[in-house]
């Protein structure tokens, strides 16, 4: 594996297949571009959900921590930077290994978790294996921000990983069948979607990929909020309240749940980590799954285990009662997730 301290220059990756640009997309989006200066409510609808409705859900509900990244950094020599397809620079922290130099976890965090060595899992420091971590569009160094530049969230999260995966491919020297995908939560959600691009464009042999406590999609993981919601309001004590109070109750209890889908898709904020897990023809897939996760919640089926539970090949950890959402593995846990990074390597 080539040093990144000796190794400055600026790789630029290619596109997926699945997303690449072709003429017939062009003349889409110009076409839909048009449409929307000649339809006035459409234009508007666009442009209220570009510039006021997207980011401020991605910046206070997705990625809440993503401003107070800002000015954090870790030593240049440590630092691995390249550039996505699109041209945003991607910055990510390396750590290397000498003991099995030559295997390499490409690491994508969880909401609001820079990547930097104490956010680093345990069991992937005590891997041997050295660690590329990657930091989203507009956290840290890295360029740009989620869902812009043509992108939807989806792929703005996805396409750093699949960059990263050339990156070390192509310029660190790494060969495909040692580089493992691991990601925690959302970042479960970025690995997920970012091997099946990796598998479009290398084929099934170079994906090995773990996804950690991740959720199915972000729009059941939103059901799923609503409906803890609508149980919590059902077992409140009833009180006079105003007459908007009221509204609002019988609003948020009567909210369909196609209705919660639909917003989510239209505002392009889906994430659909189901369906491209799917997709995946690679056996050597592995989802870790906490019934006391509180984040995601279980009891409400927004776990990607419970969404591709019929999927074969795969192995599926379930961590004990003493893991919720943020809790480092322990005990018997952290000897099988072990194992299983081990098996993928060798």
């Amino acid at each position: 594996m080539t040093s990144l301290a000796v190794n400055n220059s600026i790789y630029c990756a290619s596109w997926p297949k699945t997303i690449e640009p072709t003429c017939a997309t062009k003349i889409f989006n110009c076409a839909w571009n048009v449409f929307s200066l000649v339809c006035f409510p459409v234009g508007v609808a666009r442009l209220l959900n570009h510039h006021v409705i997207r980011p401020y859900a991605i910046k206070n509900l997705l990625l809440p921590a993503i401003n107070s990244f800002e000015g954090c950094r870790v030593n240049k020599k440590y630092r691995g930077s390249f550039k996505m397809a699109n041209g945003k620079k991607i910055e990510g922290l390396f750590c290397q290994r000498l003991k099995h130099s030559d295997k390499l976890v490409i690491y994508c965090s969880g909401n609001g978790g820079l990547p930097s060595k104490k956010y680093l899992p345990r069991v992937l420091k005590g891997s041997g294996a050295s660690v590329l971590a990657v930091n989203y569009p507009g956290v840290a160094g890295s360029k740009g921000f989620p869902a812009a530049n043509g992108l939807n969230l989806e792929e703005s999260l996805a396409l750093p990983v699949y960059s990263a995966f050339e990156y070390a491919v192509k310029k660190l020297n790494v060969a495909k069948e040692n580089v493992l995908l691991y990601g925690f939560s959302i970042g479960g959600a970025a690995a997920t979607i970012g091997a099946s691009y990796i598998e479009s464009r290398y084929g099934k042999d170079a994906v090995k990929l773990i996804s950690d406590r991740s959720f199915s999609s972000l729009s059941t993981l939103a059901v799923a909020y609503v409906s803890l919601i609508k149980e919590t309001i059902r077992k409140m004590p009833n009180q006079k309240t105003s007459v908007r109070g009221r509204v609002i109750k019988w609003v948020i209890l009567n909210v369909p749940d196609f209705f919660v889908r639909a917003a989510v898709h239209l505002t392009g904020l889906e994430i659909n980590a189901e369906s491209a897990f799917k997709k995946l023809k690679t056996k050597n897939k592995c989802v870790i799954y906490a019934e006391k996760d509180q984040m995601i919640p279980y009891k409400a089926g927004a776990t990607l285990y419970q969404g591709v539970q019929k999927v074969v090949d795969f192995f599926a950890i379930k961590l004990s009662n003493m893991h919720g959402h943020v809790t480092d593995f322990q005990g018997h846990s952290n000897t099988l997730v072990r194992e299983r990074i081990h098996e993928f390597f060798y």
